[in-house]
């Protein structure tokens, strides 16, 4: 459960750092570990962090 949330919140930060800001990262991160909770493990939060990184990029340029 937390650890989950844990990895989706580190990926975020990471992200977030060449993105846009800690913040968006982290928030981002947060809801990607929560879902991931509930959708199947580890690999889908490190999927979707990463989706929602690029996500991020594409809306920042």
């Amino acid at each position: 459960m937390w650890e989950d949330i844990w990895i989706g919140m580190w990926i975020g930060m990471w992200m977030g750092r060449y993105v846009g800001g800690y913040v968006d990262g982290y928030v981002g991160g947060y809801v990607d570990g929560w879902m991931g909770r509930y959708v199947g493990g580890y690999m889908d939060v490190y999927v979707d962090g990463w989706v929602g990184m690029w996500m991020h990029m594409w809306e920042d340029m």
